[in-house]
């Protein structure tokens, strides 16, 4: 009920105004409480080791890597670096699914970006090359998404 204005305290003198009920939050709110609900599935979890991800040593070093820049993003509480580290991370995910149908070249490829640019980079700023990399697919993927959208119209 936006532009109705609610008592902090309910009864009484109203000290402090709100534009909605202090028990409902914001859809932006709610968004951000989605995004950390959920995460990238572990290492040890059922869904990656029935991927069969984890026989793969260098797919494992690159996963690891995100899953930390995914970490970081959380405790950053920086919504971009965490929507582009979860878009990476799916990705190399699905790619290594869709093996049969892609064949293992998109997946290898991800896998030695994710390696060979954290490698040029520092041990702390590794988590960075996630999150310029995710941000590179994520625009890529919206560009895409965008151009298919408007030549059809």
């Amino acid at each position: 009920m936006i532009g109705q204005l609610w008592s902090e305290e309910g009864r009484g003198k109203i000290t402090s105004f709100n534009r909605q009920p202090p028990n409902r939050r914001s859809p932006f709110q709610q968004h951000t409480m989605a995004m950390t609900k959920s995460p990238l599935p572990a290492c040890n979890s059922s869904r990656f080791q029935e991927s069969g991800l984890h026989e793969l040593s260098r797919a494992v070093t690159a996963y690891e890597l995100i899953l930390r820049a995914e970490a970081q993003a959380l405790q950053d509480k920086a919504n971009g670096n965490l929507i582009s580290t979860r878009v990476i991370g799916y990705l190399l995910l699905e790619l290594h699914a869709q093996r049969s149908v892609l064949t293992d070249k998109p997946f290898s490829k991800l896998v030695d970006e994710i390696i060979l640019s954290a490698q040029d980079e520092d041990k702390p700023g590794a988590v960075d090359v996630v999150f310029r990399l995710g941000q590179k697919y994520r625009d890529q993927l919206v560009r895409a998404c965008v151009f298919d959208f408007f030549s059809l119209c």
